[in-house]
């Protein structure tokens, strides 16, 4: 959007290439660190004799999905920017929806149980990006998906602007996380 009021677009599209690139490198990332390592972050986050099967095969699903999240919620904010808000609010809502839905069929009607809800958040941010996908394959805005770009300058011009949106994101993560241990 900085680009844009500078109607800079090309500079826009690197920004959003660079942002892309790096959201699929951290999210392969993390996916390899939930695959080979989910027991024991299970372990950290509580897991307990009885319940670290379950949380072993939760956080191993839903972080093999890790690349689609971080792509999806990066998409929806960049269609939001590109003058598409009702796209990236319907890719949202029809997400949740899924999620909601997917975790009842998943776990009621297949008998998938904690695999089921896990397959059904991961599967979520799938149906986000094909949702967003309309706004690039007819061309409804400045940008477009140039190959990948890993500029080091550039990704530190945006991780200085995402900052903020980073510790909102976090602190949501970390609330919800101390709000469980209360209640345990």
């Amino acid at each position: 959007s900085y680009s844009a009021a500078k109607k800079d677009y090309n500079r826009g599209n690197e920004f959003f290439n660079v942002s892309l690139s790096y959201a699929l490198l951290v999210g392969v990332i993390i996916s390899i660190i939930g695959i080979f390592f989910s027991r024991n972050i299970a372990g950290i986050l509580g897991a307990n004799e009885e319940s670290i099967e379950m949380t072993n095969i939760y956080i191993k699903t839903v972080l093999t999905f890790t690349p689609f999240f971080l792509i999806s919620n990066n998409l929806v904010t960049f269609v939001r920017y590109d003058n598409n808000p009702n796209l990236a609010m319907a890719a949202m809502l029809v997400s949740s929806f899924f999620n909601m839905t997917a975790d009842y069929i998943f776990m009621e009607f297949l008998n998938l149980s904690v695999f089921g809800a896990a397959l059904a958040t991961g599967l979520s941010p799938i149906v986000s990006l094909a949702i967003v996908s309309k706004h690039f394959i007819k061309k409804e805005g400045m940008l477009e998906f140039q190959g990948f770009s890993f500029k080091v300058k550039d990704f530190l011009k945006i991780a200085r602007l995402g900052v903020s949106t980073s510790v909102y994101e976090m602190s949501q993560g970390l609330v919800t996380m101390a709000f469980n241990y209360l209640i345990l």
